[in-house]
């Protein structure tokens, strides 16, 4: 979700939690190909989401820092490519095993020797567990929403939650998640197409 020029009145809502998160990121935009993600608790950026015009390259920077933490290649004819910092470039499918148009969760990859699952709920939320810990995530994602509060209206920002195993992990997380997030909305884009419905998601 981006703010249109009607929505400029409309008050950013930060999450509140019962249990803070060890890290929380919002996205400013709630665009997964061209957002800002700072961190809930001082505001410094964290992670700088850039395409081009053409939306088919999308980098993943950390501020500061010269080299791409991911480099992400969509294609139309060919498979979509990723080079992950310091690593070679490879399709998607082969990083994220179960990636693709319509394929189903989870969506999975592996890292320090551990197997980690993207999955959804019935509501498409993604979340990121562990394949030893299937019941509790290390992750999860709630896009923004609006809403009235006290008779006003407001705009309760997107963000990523992180627990202590995630942060150890933390660029692969980002990036998948961010791989996977567009995914879903495109295929829900798609779906929604199909069945003739109109969708209000930033792709």
């Amino acid at each position: 979700m981006t703010l249109k020029r009607s929505d400029s009145q409309i008050t950013l809502v930060n999450p509140t939690f019962d249990n803070d998160p060890a890290l929380v990121l919002l996205l400013k935009p709630d665009n997964v190909k061209q957002t800002t993600m700072t961190i809930l608790r001082t505001g410094q950026v964290a992670y700088n989401v850039e395409s081009n015009t053409s939306l088919t390259k999308c980098s993943v920077l950390r501020p500061g820092e010269k080299d791409p933490v991911a480099l992400i290649e969509r294609k139309d004819l060919f498979p979509d490519k990723i080079t992950l910092q310091g690593e070679e470039r490879q399709t998607i499918k082969s990083w994220l095993k179960g990636y693709g148009t319509f394929k189903e969760f989870p969506i999975s990859f592996e890292r320090s020797g551990n197997t980690y699952h993207w999955k959804i709920n019935f509501v498409s939320q993604l979340a990121l567990f562990n394949a030893n810990q299937p019941d509790h995530p290390i992750a999860w994602f709630e896009r923004s929403k609006k809403r009235v509060i006290d008779g006003k209206p407001v705009i309760l920002q997107a963000w990523l939650a992180m627990e202590p195993e995630a942060i150890s992990i933390q660029d692969a997380v980002v990036v998948s998640f961010l791989v996977v997030e567009h995914k879903l909305r495109t295929d829900m884009k798609a779906g929604d197409l199909v069945a003739g419905r109109a969708s209000n998601y930033v792709f």
